[in-house]
């Protein structure tokens, strides 16, 4: 009997996460033998930009735990890039028009060449550290690794921008209805920042997110996002 069910994830997130792991395809990567933690692939990240990477590619290809280490941090740094940008054009689409969010999208479009150049830098490790993986010599691999996890820590300090539309979100519901394409971003803006909390083991701030809770259905979300462009639309169907 073929049981059939829609599921749906932080939305942004999973379709970013599919095209990231596009780079990575070939090569099977046992995350469960980095300790499967998401939050230890991020501070891996971290750590790597203060270390000594001049024989990063012999490690690539000789130790496993290294690999899936390096890999899991592209995927969790790209990924969530991605996301930052994707959700402040998001963000615009739903609340350019409302005068209540002027100020906090304001701040979000004069960070975009910010999020632009992250986003380079990150394609750009990505790239090299792909074709270092299929055995090519990369000489400034180390270099772009180290570029790509310090551009990352600096767009991290953006965060907060999140917590600015969920608080604006959530005071504009109070008094006006809102659509529901507004309250998906406003979701997603909250799960991101729930990620945020995993990956920097905030336990407090992983609390009060879940205390805010997302203000649409699973179905309610579903039917918004179909009313987004193609590239923010994730409908996943399972057998």
């Amino acid at each position: 009997m073929k049981k059939k069910g829609i599921i749906l994830c932080t939305v942004v997130g999973i379709c970013a996460i599919g095209l990231i792991s596009s780079f990575f395809i070939d090569w099977p990567v046992d995350f469960h033998s980095a300790d499967g933690d998401i939050a230890k692939a991020a501070k891996f990240s971290r750590e790597q930009a203060f270390k000594d990477l001049s024989n990063m590619e012999e490690l690539l290809q000789t130790d496993s735990a290294f690999k899936d280490g390096i890999v899991a941090a592209q995927v969790v740094m790209q990924t969530r890039a991605v996301q930052f940008a994707t959700l402040v054009d998001m963000s615009n689409e739903v609340a350019g028009n409302i005068p209540a969010f002027a100020e906090v999208l304001k701040d979000m479009n004069a960070q975009r060449e910010l999020v632009d150049n992250v986003a380079s830098s990150l394609a750009e490790s990505a790239e090299k550290l792909n074709a270092a993986l299929d055995g090519k010599e990369c000489p400034d691999l180390a270099q772009s690794t180290i570029n790509a996890s310090l551009a990352y820590t600096t767009l991290q300090k953006q965060n907060n921008l999140a917590n600015r539309f969920i608080e604006t979100t959530d005071k504009y519901l109070e008094t006006a209805q809102g659509d529901d394409k507004l309250k998906l971003v406003r979701d997603q803006w909250l799960e991101y920042q729930q990620m945020t909390a995993a990956l920097d083991g905030d336990k407090t701030s992983a609390e009060a997110l879940a205390k805010k809770g997302n203000l649409l259905s699973g179905e309610k979300a579903l039917a918004a996002v179909a009313n987004f462009d193609i590239a923010e639309r994730l409908v996943w169907s399972q057998d």
